[in-house]
């Protein structure tokens, strides 16, 4: 049975852009770029050089040894917002919350989750379908699992994996349709608390009976909030994905939440 969701077109997000001081500007403008590789100018001192990897990171590059460059997900140039004389970085992190889930983190949410062969699942904000490999290593099937996601450049790279129900949209501009999941899995976005916003939401999806899981910014106001199972995760869990934020996990079950 193929699942699908009824949409309307996203919001326009809140773009947030990388500031840049003249020099790392500068340098960037004179480095050698072909396609999606970016090669720098010169050997940089540490401190400049620390300040050019982060805004080439926030676009979205990454050092690639073996190639001895940098190397983006596309055009470096669209990638950076480059023209002949300036760079404009929207930082992808910041503007998509890109945060993704560690493995195990993930794991530990599958868990948590009673997965089973059959149900159906749902992974709003999928990005790189972290929460949904989680899912298939607990014996879910690929072909159960909808992922949802704004950006369409993570859409497109889980496409050329085979990733095949997916859809392309603000996840809260999204209507449940007439297919409910058995469970919900997600990482929401927690900029300006709309973590709760998306949790909430997603209940909407759930089969009656169905269980919802969630990783939430740990705080006093999300804890007051959630009807069900509340766990901490440990103090820097998200660490390597880029934020020391202190998460916890929603455990909710349908019939315990009314909206």
């Amino acid at each position: 049975m193929k699942l699908t969701l009824n949409s309307v077109p996203p919001k326009p997000m809140r773009v947030k852009t990388v500031r840049l001081d003249d020099e790392t500007r500068d340098i960037l403008l004179r480095s050698d770029i072909k396609g999606n590789r970016l090669t720098l100018p010169e050997q940089l001192e540490r401190a400049s050089y620390q300040l050019v990897a982060k805004a080439i990171e926030a676009a979205g590059g990454k050092w690639n040894r073996k190639e001895k460059c940098h190397l983006f997900p596309e055009d470096v140039q669209k990638c950076m917002g480059m023209t002949s004389d300036t760079v404009e970085i929207v930082n992808q992190k910041q503007t998509f919350q890109q945060f993704y889930t560690p493995t195990e983190v993930a794991n530990e949410v599958a868990r948590m989750a009673d997965l089973m062969a059959g149900y159906t699942v749902l992974e709003p904000s999928v990005g790189t379908a972290q929460l949904a490999r989680a899912a298939v290593r607990y014996g879910v099937f690929w072909s159960s699992i909808t992922g949802v996601d704004v950006d369409h450049k993570r859409i497109a790279e889980l496409e050329v994996e085979g990733f095949k129900q997916l859809i392309c949209a603000d996840f809260l501009t999204c209507k449940p349709g007439a297919n409910r999941f058995d469970r919900v899995l997600m990482n929401p976005p927690f900029s300006m608390g709309d973590d709760l916003k998306h949790v909430k939401h997603a209940l909407n999806f759930l089969k009656p009976g169905g269980l919802l899981v969630a990783i939430v910014a740990a705080s006093d106001k999300n804890k007051r909030w959630c009807p069900g199972e509340w766990v901490d995760l440990p103090a820097l869990s998200f660490k390597q994905t880029g934020t020391n934020i202190n998460t916890a996990v929603m455990i909710i079950n349908k019939p315990d939440y009314c909206a």
